[in-house]
């Protein structure tokens, strides 16, 4: 996160650069559309019923799904998170508005 150069403490906003996949550690991403059809529609069509289930970030990541369909994140857990090291306002939850279906249930 380069961390080392930047006057912000860790935990606060901005803190480092966002990773690859906007530094999330689990996530349903947006692929190759070559047909340029809608935003998201192709996608959502391919990553259909994910099931995310107990799976643990120790630090410095989330889970953000989009372009999806029928996804569960459930009893999950994202611990020593700055909300600077994610993007999408450093929610380690993120669900896109291209999702149909997502249940997130007693998670962390």
């Amino acid at each position: 996160l380069r961390a080392e150069h930047r006057k912000a403490r860790a935990g606060t906003t901005p803190w480092g650069d966002n990773l690859q996949i906007d530094g999330f550690s689990f996530a349903v991403f947006y692929g190759p559309n070559p047909k340029n059809e809608t935003k998201g529609l192709k996608m959502r069509q391919l990553n259909r019923l994910i099931v995310y289930r107990k799976n643990l970030v120790r630090s410095n990541g989330g889970f953000r799904i989009t372009a999806a369909t029928d996804v569960l994140v459930e009893g999950c857990e994202v611990m020593q998170t700055p909300a600077g090291s994610i993007a999408q306002n450093g929610k380690p939850y993120f669900v896109g508005e291209d999702v149909e279906g997502v249940l997130l249930r007693d998670n962390l």
